[in-house]
Order: structure tokens, then C-alpha cells, then sequence
């Protein structure tokens, strides 16, 4: 160390002390720092001053054991090479040269925080239900204001739902409400568990949901029936509390009835659908005809919502390959505009049945003007093909079949002089379709 106040001295290390001028200062090596208040000074009667070599029987110079504040050492004391026995302590020590790096302090030890051993202590929850059928929605709500931990933000903890039957919900910070349906009937044991950050855990007090089957009486008049063949669904005893019921027919079709004792629904099963919700209304998917079992399901509805569907039924569906059978009864003579006053004839088919003859009569008067008839059968003029399967053929007269016969009547318009085609046509249940025509000049009334 080189200091500007340093002056000439012998200085001698000593047996670890330090010798400077006449004056002898303890310095131990490695001496435990400690505060100016626990250095120990004596303070000696004897006047002796001596300048020797010895153990220090004089009057004792005050003793320090720690080095100076500034953690480095001081070279030279004093210049002077006596001790005052009034004073008990050295000269200042020499101030180190500016120049000079000062020494670094002494690390910081930081303290260890305390562990967090608060659990959460609150976590309300409200459920929409407490009782619902197999099937309906249990809405689940809780927000963060619901939610309370001593010291901890409610957007930091972990908040997870149990719903009583081995399945669980964790959820986000931003998460108020999420809906559960059970998979089965019982009695479930809702709870929430929130834990904090530190894995303090707190757990609500359980909210039971009571999940029954809803219940009704139903059957159906055909095991067996034919592709597009009529059968009926008798719904004897709805469950209690029920307002509505609807059906599924296994083929994309549900149609939606009011539930009251004694109801009964007459459909079919041919092809499938698909709710089409752009148009508002089912489609037909492909041209493929269903067959084989095809269960009927019922679902319950009340102001909780639907119930899961319900299978009631089943149909085994067999196959129709067969057109059905249809005749015209020729108008006799035909050439008499009053022998095509009423059309008839018969029909038949060996699979799902018949349901329906459909028809129209075209006529041309002698002029070349072209009528045909329509469902409210009114004579319609028409200039093209077009115009005739827009008036008329797609807007037909519908006979209805009884015992296997039908029949309608012609409206006047029909005279001589005109040329005549009746045309009937018919489909079974199965979509097999089958047409006939009949057609003459007339020549007299």
C-alpha cells in the first residue's frame, strides 16, 4: 500500500505485532472482527514507557482486535515514538490514497420467506338442478368473486369441479359456468376443490344431484314391416312432469309430439334424412332404402329439457322389391265425351301397400288449345310441357284407395270434338311406382 502520509519509519513484523518508532501495536494475524465496543482497553498505572523488545509491562496501549472500519490495514500509526499514558488508543489511521479501489462491502444475506401454510377459505357454487332426468343438463356457476384465499389472488388458484361420479372439470380464471350430463342414474356428490399456489387446499361442502330415468309407457303395433310400410307408435302413460315427447324413427328423422296419455303417431321407415338447417327443414340423404332392425327411441321433455333417448321398439324392416299392380277402366264407348264423366280402376301391391292414385286429364279442343286438370280440378290452359308438369302433373287430383279401388270425377269441359288422355299413376310405400293412360277422340257428346 502506498500512502501520501506514510512517513519514514522502520517497521518491523514481529511476531505478529508491529513495531513502529518506540510503539508496539497488537496486530494478530487473523484476529475475529468485532465491534469497536468489544475491543478490551486497560488502563495501566506504571509510568514506565520503555522502548524495548518486551512483553508490554508498561502502560498498555488500548488493544484492537478488529481492523479498521475500512477493511484495510493501516501501515504506520503514528509517526511519534512514544505513548501517552493518558491515551489509550493510537493515532488515526493513515486515510488510504484516493486512488485507490475501495474495498468491496460485506455480501447481503437475505432472509428466507415464510412458507405460505394459509388455505383458500371459501368457494360458493350454485347448480340450475339438484334433481333431473337421465340425459338433462346440470349447469354449473362460480366466478371469482366467489372464490376467497388470504393471500392469495382468486385468479392465481386452480379451481377443479367433481361431479360425484369419477369425472372432473378444471377450470380457467375466465370460466363462470360449464354444464355436465351424467351417463347414468344415481345419486352424485358435487364438490369444488381450490387450491393455491403453495398447494394449500380448500373443499366445499357437497351439493347432491338426484338423476332418475324418465318413465313412460309405450308400444308399437309392427315387429315386422315392409320398407316404407305404415306402423304406429301408442304412447299409453307419459312420465310425470312431462309436456313433450319426441320421437327418433332410427332413419335421421325426429318429430316432436305433445305428451298427453293415449297419443298415437303413424310413420314409416325408407330412407335417411338429415336436418338441413339452411332450408329449415329434413332432406333426404342419398337414394339408398334403409332395411334390417332399426330401433325407436322416445326422449321425455319438461322444462329441464329433453331426457336421453329411450328405446321402446324395434322394427325388423324388409325389403320391397315389387312395383304394384294398376288398371283403368276403359271408357265405354270411348269415343262419347260423356263415358269419361268419372275415371276408376283398380290397385294392389304384394309389399308395403298402396296408399294413393294420383291423376290428371289432358284434353285439346278443335282450335288447338291445351287444358289439363289440377288438384282442385280446374281446367288450366298450358303452352308447353313445362307449363302442363307445373299446372297440373306435380299438383295432381289424389284419389284415395279404398278396398283396393279408385275413382274421381271429371269436371265439364269434356265435349266432342276434342281430343282426351286420362293418366293415373300410383306408388307403394316402397317408392315402387307404376302408371296407366287412356286416350280417345271424340266425336260425340
Amino acid at each position: 500500500m502506498k500512502s501520501r502520509l506514510l512517513r519514514p519509519a522502520m517497521v518491523a513484523l514481529i511476531s505478529g505485532a508491529v513495531v513502529a518508532g518506540g510503539a508496539v501495536y497488537a496486530a494478530p494475524a487473523s484476529a475475529e472482527p468485532t465491534t469497536p465496543a468489544s475491543a478490551s482497553t486497560e488502563s495501566g498505572t506504571d509510568t514506565d514507557t520503555g522502548t524495548g523488545t518486551g512483553t508490554g509491562t508498561g502502560v498498555d496501549s488500548t488493544e484492537s482486535s478488529s481492523p479498521s472500519p475500512s477493511g484495510s490495514t493501516s501501515e504506520s500509526p503514528s509517526a511519534s515514538p512514544s505513548v501517552s499514558a493518558s491515551s489509550a488508543s493510537p493515532s488515526p489511521s493513515v486515510t488510504e490514497d484516493e486512488d485507490e479501489e475501495p474495498a468491496s462491502p460485506s455480501p447481503s444475506v437475505s432472509s428466507t420467506p415464510a412458507k405460505d401454510t394459509t388455505a383458500p377459505d371459501k368457494a360458493d357454487f350454485k347448480l340450475n338442478h339438484t334433481s333431473v332426468w337421465l340425459g338433462q343438463k346440470i349447469t354449473f356457476a362460480q366466478t371469482l368473486s366467489d372464490v376467497n384465499d388470504p393471500t392469495d389472488d382468486p385468479a392465481t388458484l386452480t379451481r377443479v369441479v367433481n361431479w360425484g361420479d369419477g369425472t372432473t372439470s378444471k377450470l380457467a380464471p375466465s370460466t363462470k359456468s360449464v354444464q355436465k350430463t351424467y351417463g347414468r342414474k344415481g345419486s352424485f356428490k358435487v364438490t369444488v376443490t381450490v387450491t393455491d399456489r403453495a398447494g394449500n387446499r380448500f373443499v366445499t361442502p357437497a351439493k347432491t344431484v338426484a338423476v332418475t330415468t324418465a318413465t313412460g309407457t309405450v308400444s308399437i303395433s309392427r315387429k315386422t314391416a315392409y320398407q316404407g310400410q305404415l306402423f304406429t307408435i301408442n304412447v299409453k302413460k307419459v312420465p310425470a312432469g312431462a309436456t313433450r315427447f319426441r320421437i327418433d324413427w332410427s332413419d335421421g328423422w325426429a318429430s316432436g309430439h305433445k305428451a298427453t296419455n293415449g297419443t298415437s303417431i303413424t310413420g314409416l321407415i325408407l330412407y335417411r334424412y338429415k336436418w338441413d338447417s339452411a332450408q329449415g327443414e329434413y332432406v333426404q340423404v342419398g337414394e339408398g332404402k334403409l332395411s334390417g332392425k332399426r330401433p325407436i327411441k322416445i326422449a321425455w321433455f319438461n322444462a329441464k329439457g329433453y331426457s336421453v333417448n329411450q328405446t321402446v321398439g324395434t322394427v325388423n324392416l324388409l325389403k320391397d322389391p315389387w312395383k304394384p299392380t294398376l288398371t283403368m277402366t276403359k271408357p265405354s264407348p270411348a269415343n262419347k265425351a260423356s263415358s269419361w264423366r268419372t275415371i276408376r280402376g283398380t290397385v294392389a301391391d304384394k309389399g308395403a301397400g298402396v296408399r294413393y292414385v294420383y291423376g290428371t286429364i289432358l284434353r285439346t279442343t278443335a282450335s288447338g288449345k291445351d287444358y289439363c286438370l289440377n288438384g282442385k280440378k280446374q281446367w288450366k290452359r298450358y303452352y308447353s310441357p313445362a307449363g302442363q308438369r307445373r299446372l297440373c302433373l306435380q299438383n295432381p287430383v289424389v284419389m284415395k284407395v279404398s278396398k283396393g279401388k279408385y275413382s274421381f270425377k271429371v269436371p265439364s269441359g269434356v265435349t266432342k270434338n276434342q281430343g282426351v288422355l286420362a293418366y293415373v299413376w300410383t306408388w307403394d310405400g316402397a317408392d315402387n311406382g307404376r302408371t296407366k293412360t287412356r286416350k280417345a277422340w271424340l266425336t260425340r257428346n
